[in-house]
């Protein structure tokens, strides 16, 4: 699966988390709700997330400031389960180059 990682800041301070890259959600991001606490970040709604399976599901989403492309922005971070990952509304205006193999380099570069 391809990987990023990406630098987050909050009230509490600075996390470095590994993404999986994944072009079927079209959110931000999301995070381990262990990751948000540790942030600092509040939950400050809750949403309805349509799963790969065609359930659904509700969880809390809160803001969190994102390093993405060189610059800091805001973005949604659905706390979800263990799962990191990054979303096609991140990667929106991106050129993805993955090297598809085991470790294999993935570069994201603005168009």
């Amino acid at each position: 699966m391809p990987r990023v990682e990406v630098t987050l800041y909050g009230v509490r301070g600075v996390v470095t988390v590994e993404c999986i890259l994944d072009t079927a959600f079209n959110g931000d991001l999301t995070l381990p709700p262990s990751v948000l606490q540790e942030l600092g970040v509040i939950p400050s709604t809750r949403i309805r997330n349509r799963l790969a399976s065609g359930g659904e599901e509700y969880a809390a989403a809160g803001v969190v400031q994102v390093e993405w492309m060189g610059t800091l922005r805001y973005a949604e971070a659905i706390a979800y389960r263990n799962n990191a990952l990054l979303g096609t509304a991140l990667l929106d205006d991106c050129h993805i180059d993955i090297e598809a193999t085991e470790g294999g380099e993935v570069i994201v570069e603005p168009l």
